[in-house]
This record gives C-alpha cells, sequence and structure tokens, in this order.
C-alpha cells in the first residue's frame, strides 16, 4: 500500500499473462525498488529511466540489500554488480510490456466519461481525505483503471431481482390482476436495459472537491432503461456508516412502484415482430385434385401464393412476444418473394416473354401424348416395325469377369476375391476352397485390426471368397515364432533375411520402456516372466527362472527383484523398403552400466559372425550408459562397428533448450531466445512461417515435428526482419544442419559431411567462449552436455561410415547407405504399435512382460505382412541375390499386383517424407584429400558466422588462431 492507493503485488502480472513471457524476476526486483511498482508508473517507462535504474542498482542498490539476495536482485550479474545492465532481449520484453500498459491506459482514456456533478456532504464521523489534489487525482486513476464495468452491471441487476421480488411479497393486494401482475414482473426483470460506464472524460481532467474525498469522486454511473422506455441515472457513492461504495436505485425503485400501483395507465410496452412459422405459409385447397382442369389451374404461370392469413381450418397460434427478438424491421430479403426458387421462376418467366412466347403447361402435351398412344395400338403393321428395329440392334456389351480382372484398374484385392469366387465355386464342399498366399496374407491383417466380429461378417457375406477363421489360425500358426526372454534371435533373423533376398548386414538399435511390474507363469516355456533377468558377460539367462516347484517359485520372490522395464533390441536390414526385426527383448530394472552394454555388444557381435551376419552399426537415444560406451569404442578405435546417436531425439533437446523460459543463451553480443519468435508470430501470418503457439510450448518434449518447423529456412530468412534476432538465427541454422544432414534423403555424402561439421565447429566456438567467460557456465548458457556428445559422435561416425563403404571389401554397396535409419526409431516404431494396443492417454504400456512377448509375434506378423504385399515393396522375395547386384533399382522386381495400407510407414518426419532419394551415391570419388577440403570449408564458413556474432565470440574461442 502506498499513498497513491492499493499496489498490486506483482505489477507485472497482467501484462506477462497477456503477452505469454516471464520478465527476469531479478530485472522485476531492481525496477520495483527503483519505484516502477505500479501499471500506470511502468507505462511511463524511457529509455532514461532504464539508464537511471541501471546506474542506480550499480550505486545505491548494494548498499541497501544484504549479499545473500545479489543473485535474487542481478542474476547472472551477481559477481559482477559494477558490470549490470539490462540484456538487448530483456530490454524488448520490457518495453512490449511498456507499450501493454499504455495501450491500456489509452483504451480506458477513450471511453467517454460524463463528470458528476453531484457532492456527497461530509457526514459526522467521516474520514476526511488529506491527501493533495495531485496525489488524489493518482488513486482515482488507480482506481478507475481497475473497474469492472461487467460485474457492476450484474451486480445492478442483481439488486433490482431482488427489490421486485421483495415488493412482490410486501404488496400482495395491490393489484387485482394476477396475469397483469406476472407480465409486469417478466418486463422488469427480462426486458429493461442497463449500461454501466465512467463519467470522467480524461484522468488528467478529474475535478475532485477541495475537501472531498477519494470515495466522494462519482467517477461511476448507470443509465437504465424501463421496459416502458423511462430512463434513469443512478450512481455508485458512499453511504453513512460505511466504507464501500453503493449503487444508490432509490430513483429507479420509485419509477418501478408506479407501474405495481398504476398498471392501467403505464405506458404501452413496444410489441415484438411476430415470429412467423412453417404454418403461417400454407393455405387449405379444397378443390379436387384430380380434375384435369384443376390441375391446369393450380399450374398457372403466376405459382403458388402463399398466404399470410392462416385459414379457419388451422388453429391460431398465439402471438407471445419474445424478449431475445429485437423489435427491428425485418429485411424483405427473408421474404420467400425474394427468395431463390422465387427469383429463379421469374427470370425464366421473363426470358420467355422478352422472346415472344408464353411459358408452356405440362398439360398442353396431354392430348399428344393421348393421340400416339392410339396410333399405336391401332396400327398393326407399326408395331411389327418397332418389333424388328428392336431385334437387329446390337446388344449391349457384357463385360465377363474374366475381362473386369484382367483391366489394370482393377484394384488388387477385388481381383484376388473375384479369383478365389470363380475358383472355389467349382467345388461341390467348402472344405475343399483353395486361396492364394496373399489374399490369406491380407486376411490375416484385417482379422488382426478389425478383430474376429469384423472378420466374420465379411466371410460370411463373402462366400468362397475369403478363407474362414479356422483356415487363417492355422496360417498364423505356420508364421509365427515363439519368441523366448532374453534369447538372441540371430537364427530367425537370419532366416529372415534370406526368405527376403536381404543382405545379411543390419543395424542394431536398443530402447527401453516402462510395463506393468507383475510376475506371470507362461505354460508353453514352463517359466515365471517378470523378474530381472540375470546376464554374465552379455548373454542373459533365459533358464534362471524355470518353474520346477512351487518352493523354489517362492524362493524367486524373495530374492528377485520385479522387472518395471521392457528392454528390446531391434535390427534393421540395409535395405530401405525392409522391414525391422525383434533380436531381443527382455525385462529389466534399468539399472546397468556401461561396461554391460559393452560386453553385451561383444557378444551379439560374436554370435552374429557365427551365422554369417554382419552388425554395422548401433544406435541408441541418448541414454548415457550406451553414449559412453560408444565413445570409448569410437574414440580408442576398439570395434569395428559404427555409433550414431538418434537424430530425433537430438532434434528435440535442442529445440527443449530454446524453449526453456528459465534459460539464457548468450552468444557473441546476441541472445538465443525464443521471445523473437513469438515476436515472428506476431508480426507475420502463419502462410508465411507456417508456426502456431503450440510449436513453442516447451512441454511437448517430444514434438519432432515442431522442432522441424521452427528451424526451416523460411523461418530463419522471416527472422532477418527481427531486430537482435541474429543469434536466434545462427542456432536455428545450426540445429536444421544437424538434422538434414542424416534425414534428408536428397543430399549428397559431400554436403551431410559439411552440414554436420559446420554444426560442430560452430558449437565448439560458441561452447569454449562460455567457458572464457566467467559470468557464464556451460550448465545455465549452452546446450546440454548431453546433445554437444551426441552431434560430436555423429559427425565422427559419419565420416567413418564413409570410408567404411569407400573402402569396403565385403558386401556393402551404395544403396545401403541409409543414414535416416541409422537410429533408435525402430525401437520407438515398436513401442507406438504396443501403445496403440492400450487406453487412450497412456504413455506406459499397459501390458506385462508377457503380455508384449505374447503381442510380439502378433506385431511382427503385421508388420512383416504390410510390407510383403505393400505398393513398391512387393516380391522382395523373388528378387535376385543382393551380393550380386550393385543397384537398388535391381534388387526390387515390383508385382503385378500390390496391397495399399494408407498408415505403412507413414513417418510424421517432414525430411523423410519430403525429400527424394538421391541417386546410386559413388563413394570412390570421396578421397581422404576430398574429405579434407569439406572439413576445412565447414570450418572457415563457422568461424565466418561466429564473427558475424561479434569479435567477442571469435576473439575468446578455441578457433582464433
Amino acid at each position: 500500500m502506498d499513498e497513491a492507493g492499493t499496489v498490486l503485488k506483482d505489477p507485472f502480472e497482467d501484462a506477462e499473462e497477456n503477452l505469454g513471457f516471464k520478465l527476469q524476476p531479478s530485472l522485476k526486483k531492481c525496477l520495483i525498488a527503483n519505484g516502477f511498482d505500479s501499471s500506470y508508473i511502468i507505462s511511463k517507462i524511457d529509455g532514461t529511466d532504464i539508464s537511471k535504474t541501471e546506474e542506480f542498482a550499480r550505486t545505491t542498490l548494494p548498499e541497501l540489500i544484504d549479499e545473500n539476495e545479489y543473485e535474487a536482485y542481478y542474476g547472472i550479474f551477481k559477481n559482477k554488480i559494477s558490470k549490470f545492465k539490462f540484456l538487448d532481449g530483456h530490454k524488448k520484453q520490457l518495453s512490449l510490456i511498456i507499450e501493454f500498459y499504455k495501450n491500456q491506459l489509452v483504451k480506458t482514456q477513450n471511453t467517454k466519461i460524463r463528470p458528476n456533478s453531484d457532492k456527497l456532504l461530509d457526514k459526522p464521523g467521516q474520514r476526511k481525505n488529506k491527501q493533495p489534489p495531485e496525489k488524489q487525482k493518482s488513486a482515482v486513476k488507480v482506481q478507475i483503471f481497475n473497474t469492472n464495468l461487467t460485474e457492476e452491471k450484474k451486480t445492478i441487476e442483481k439488486n433490482v431481482i431482488e427489490w421486485t421480488k421483495k415488493y412482490d411479497s410486501q404488496k400482495t393486494d395491490n393489484m387485482s390482476d394476477s396475469n397483469l401482475k406476472s407480465e409486469t414482473i417478466y418486463n422488469i426483470i427480462n426486458n429493461q436495459n442497463i449500461s454501466v460506464k465512467l463519467c470522467d472524460e480524461e484522468y488528467d481532467e478529474l475535478d475532485l472537491a477541495e475537501n472531498a474525498s477519494i470515495d466522494e469522486s462519482n467517477n461511476i454511473m448507470s443509465d437504465i432503461v424501463c421496459f416502458c422506455g423511462a430512463r434513469t441515472k443512478v450512481f455508485k457513492k458512499v453511504l453513512a456508516g460505511r466504507k464501500n461504495k453503493t449503487w444508490m436505485l432509490s430513483n429507479y425503485y420509485r419509477h418501478l412502484v408506479n407501474h405495481f400501483q398504476n398498471s392501467n395507465k403505464r405506458k404501452p410496452i413496444k410489441k415484438f415482430n411476430q415470429q412467423n412459422t412453417v404454418v403461417n405459409y400454407f393455405t387449405v385447397v379444397n378443390k379436387d385434385i384430380g380434375n384435369k382442369d384443376n390441375i391446369e389451374e393450380n399450374t398457372n404461370k403466376k405459382g403458388i401464393e402463399f398466404e399470410s392469413i392462416l385459414p379457419e381450418s388451422i388453429s391460431e397460434l398465439q402471438n407471445v412476444p419474445s424478449p431475445f427478438l429485437k423489435p427491428d424491421v425485418p429485411s424483405k430479403w427473408k421474404d420467400l418473394k425474394y427468395g431463390r426458387q422465387e427469383r429463379e421462376k421469374r427470370a425464366r418467366v421473363h426470358s420467355l416473354l422478352n422472346d415472344g412466347e408464353n411459358q408452356p403447361l405440362i398439360t398442353n402435351y396431354f392430348k399428344i401424348v393421348d393421340k400416339i398412344n392410339k396410333y399405336i395400338n391401332e396400327n398393326n403393321i407399326f408395331n411389327e416395325s418397332l418389333e424388328d428395329l428392336k431385334n437387329n440392334m446390337p446388344p449391349w456389351e457384357e463385360i465377363s469377369v474374366e475381362t473386369f480382372i484382367k483391366k489394370t484398374d482393377t484394384s488388387t484385392l477385388l481381383k484376388s476375391i473375384c479369383n478365389s469366387a470363380l475358383r472355389n465355386s467349382n467345388f461341390p464342399s467348402p472344405n475343399a476352397n483353395r486361396y492364394d498366399e496373399s489374399l490369406k496374407k491380407f486376411c490375416v491383417f484385417l482379422y488382426f485390426v478389425g478383430g474376429r466380429l469384423l472378420y466374420e461378417t465379411l466371410q460370411s457375406n463373402l462366400t468362397n471368397s475369403l478363407p474362414s477363421i479356422s483356415s487363417l489360425n492355422r496360417f498364423i500358426s505356420t508364421k509365427k515364432q515363439n519368441i523366448v526372454e532374453g534369447e538372441y534371435r540371430f537364427k530367425e533373423l537370419k532366416e529372415f533375411l534370406l526368405e527376403r533376398n536381404l543382405p545379411l548386414c543390419v543395424w542394431v538399435s536398443e530402447d527401453g520402456t516402462r510395463v506393468m511390474g507383475k510376475i506371470q507363469y507362461d505354460q508353453i516355456s514352463d517359466k515365471v516372466i517378470g523378474f530381472v533377468l540375470p546376464f554374465e558377460n552379455g548373454m542373459a539367462n533365459v533358464n534362471a527362472y524355470s518353474a520346477t516347484s512351487a518352493n523354489t517359485i517362492g524362493q524367486y520372490f524373495q530374492n528377485n527383484e520385479k522387472a518395471n522395464y521392457a528392454y528390446v533390441i531391434m535390427a534393421k536390414p540395409l535395405h530401405e523398403n525392409a522391414p525391422t526385426f525383434c533380436l531381443s527383448i527382455f525385462g529389466t530394472n534399468n539399472r546397468f552400466n556401461h561396461k554391460d552394454v559393452i560386453n553385451r555388444w561383444n557378444t551379439m557381435e560374436k554370435m552374429a559372425g557365427d551365422f554369417g551376419i554382419k552388425i554395422l552399426g548401433y544406435s541408441s537415444d541418448g541414454d548415457t550408459r550406451l553414449l559412453k560406451a560408444m565413445q570409448i569404442n569410437t574414440y580408442q578405435q576398439q570395434s569395428t562397428q559404427f555409433y550414431i546417436q538418434d537424430t530425433v531425439h537430438i532434434g528435440t533437446k535442442l529445440r527443449t533448450r530454446l524453449l526453456k523460459p528459465n534459460i539464457v543463451l548468450p552468444i557473441g553480443n546476441f541472445t538465443i531466445s525464443v521471445s523473437h519468435l513469438k515476436i515472428l508470430l506476431e508480426t507475420f501470418s502463419k502462410d508465411k512461417h507456417l508456426l502456431t503457439l503450440s510449436d513453442l510450448v516447451p512441454e511437448d518434449k517430444m514434438n519432432f515435428r515442431s522442432a522441424e518447423k521452427i528451424c526451416a529456412p523460411i523461418v530463419q530468412e522471416i527472422l532477418k526482419h527481427v531486430p537482435q534476432s541474429q543469434g536466434t538465427i545462427s542456432f536455428l541454422e545450426t540445429m536444421n544442419n544437424v538434422l538434414s544432414s542424416f534425414l534428408d534423403k536428397s543430399l549428397t555424402v559431400e554436403d551431410r559431411i559439411y552440414r554436420i561439421w559446420r554444426s560442430v565447429y560452430f558449437l565448439r566456438i560458441w561452447r569454449y567462449s562460455i567457458l572464457k567467460n566467467k559470468e557464464y557456465s556451460l550448465k545455465d548458457n549452452f546446450i546440454t552436455t548431453n546433445a554437444y556428445s551426441c552431434i560430436e559422435l555423429n559427425a565422427l561416425s559419419l565420416i567413418f561410415l564413409v570410408k567404411k563403404f569407400r573402402d569396403s571389401t565385403f558386401c556393402l554397396r551404395p544403396y545401403m547407405f541409409i543414414p535416416w535409419h541409422f537410429s533408435s526409431q525402430a525401437c520407438e516404431e515398436l513401442f507406438r504399435t504396443t501403445r496403440s494396443m492400450t487406453s487412450t492417454f497412456s504413455t506406459v504400456v499397459n501390458f506385462t512382460m508377457k503380455d508384449i512377448l505374447q503381442r510380439l509375434t502378433r506385431i511382427e506378423l503385421l508388420n512383416m505382412i504390410q510390407n510383403d504385399l505393400h505398393e513398391n515393396h512387393q516380391n522382395i522375395l523373388q528378387s535376385p541375390n543382393p551380393s550380386h547386384s550393385d543397384d537398388l533399382p535391381n534388387l526390387l522386381n515390383p508385382s503385378q499386383s500390390s496391397y495399399n495400407f494408407p498408415r505403412y510407414q507413414k513417418h510424421t518426419r517432414h525430411f523423410i517424407n519430403n525429400t527424394k532419394l538421391q541417386s546410386t551415391v559413388i563413394f570412390e570419388t570421396i578421397c581422404d584429400k576430398k574429405i579434407e577440403d569439406i572439413l576445412a570449408a565447414s570450418l572457415n564458413d563457422a568461424k565466418l558466422a561466429a564473427t558475424d556474432l561479434g569479435n567477442f565470440l571469435i576473439k575468446n574461442s578455441l578457433m582464433s588462431n
């Protein structure tokens, strides 16, 4: 509380809620300490005030507060108070807040206010305001600024209704006509018009009496229009013995009493327009409609005329006025006369009249038709001529089923159903029906996706066309494979690759997800499932929980821990259109270290080699234990495999870092801030940048589509028109390069190397400049260490991969270079499929470990069916041996028939969906000298980009020499 009136605890709160950002708390404390503690005062801040506040914070404020409060008042300048200043981004935020309060003040000043001449007399015991007129005016400004006119209107309506009900209960005998009395009460409640407004026209022109208090100034009034048309003005004043203002409604109440006491003499109520109903437009026709004369009369060119007066045969509706209808004169365009059909009919009539003709009636042709019928019936020669003409006409072309099936535009499913129906219709018994392999696979897909009831309905209505459910179950039993928890399925993987003629080379990815920690017994394997599976030297003990006896099972519960996570290892064949394969799955408590990961990888590599399978590399989603194992094997060159972190997760981590409101990212002379993107949204329309406010919500941390949109080149181009946004543009450009270097199919190998390494060099320069500046730290003023390490690892692994494809004596071919699949998205796809089988809004897989093992067979079968039958994926089974093929087109032999699955492999990633695959890569041309030139060019461009952001950045960087 100050002398001017009540001040809000946080004067910046209203502006922050409306603008969608939070001002730095330390800046707010400095401004409030310097006296800027109200919205009205904040609206008057200019550049001089900001400079004076900075000087006040550097010189005077340290002497007024304790040292333990330095961080709250100075933020990042807590250790260097002498260098305290408002950062550019914070100045921009403060200017938006000042502009917001200025606009609020202008809106209030523009409200037409009429000064009130009435002054309250001093009451005995009433406290007089001894404040000077200037402070009284300031207090009234604050009071008027915070007045809620809508709430005041509701208060008046409530008081009038309560008075009416109270008066009605007390004066029961004053009105003899109860219906008239009810109508009067109804009109008072529903047909009065109340408006509330401020009295003073300008804040600076408030005319207060010399001895009047703030509450005595009549700065708010109401204009009440009664249902009879009488207008009454009331004011809000302070009554004797009360502190708060009260609406003075006595004059209006006195007027309402007249309606009750002199109801017969009151002014007539304005009648509202009668609301027409559908019956207003019909008349009763009593004429015989079967008579030909009446037909001609009713088809007169004047048309049907609608009458506004109802006939006596229809009961007349009461004309009850509706309080919701405005008493305006209805538009003529609502009349049926001006309806579209009537206007079109008149236009046709006028066109005939202009041609000198009258509109013909259908009855004009009745005589002609009668004469023709009579002539045909009486003339036998004419009848014979018509019969001969009919017999000599060429027959209608009939399309046989075989011809229909051979048409190229007929869908594959329809062809298969017709073939099955024709073939099986010749068999005497349904038990002899036969169906081809592709139709069985498609029916299994329908059975799994649609359910048993849907398939039974289709099969019963398409006799001999679709196989029965028992046939499908037999087919499923021949295709499914029982998955054992913790077992490496390299034998099944080799069969999977050979059946589809895929190369014996895969990319492995790992990830985990939450499951229900529940222990269950599996009858098929005779094991207890749900405990944490023990590992030794990278190999799981799959028989650790055999159900040999009840006593043994009891010991399992006492000595072992339940598994709360399902850890899955997926293998992706090095082919663009090949489905993924689940290599292993087991339960875990998520407590393992990088040594366990390295042991598991060594065991998997040895087992894969025993089956003739090559593991080219591994991917994960940024897990610190897997990342450390990858760094050890990569930097110490202890493995022949390659390691790449998931690019999608890197993109979401960079987006989250940018959108966090409490993170300050200084870079050179600029600041990386989401406020620049918010200004872009407010300044430019969506069709220019395609961004929405939901793209800037930091809570959705896995929204990769939003990350793609934020770092799009068009957004970077438009940001150039936003002041002080150079730092944000550089960050988004680096983010785009990191993502496109692996996800953009159209890029050449040289472009991929250049983009990822330009980003690495730029991040190194930025990182080293943060280290050299004692006011900043990598934890608070740089991207996360995890994201930075993942980018560095991917850049190094990309060069190693290119050299491997160039110098490989193994069966590596150019079409096998698919970096957009070198990620952990295969695991994410499996998790999405399992989550689709749970309840809505659940991110935890609502299954136990046993349930996932059972459903994993169904998931694998669905993926393989979609891959084998999908368009452009069909007949990989019939392709030649890939080890003797150098080009991707020769590997695929598209079938004449294929099925469409709309959601199959429909990525949400813009880079993969909207880019076309580049032509065959010639790795032999990428020599070491060329790679060195690319790295030199990327380093030079990174230096130039850093120079544009300020000399401080490049001088304090490691790359300055």
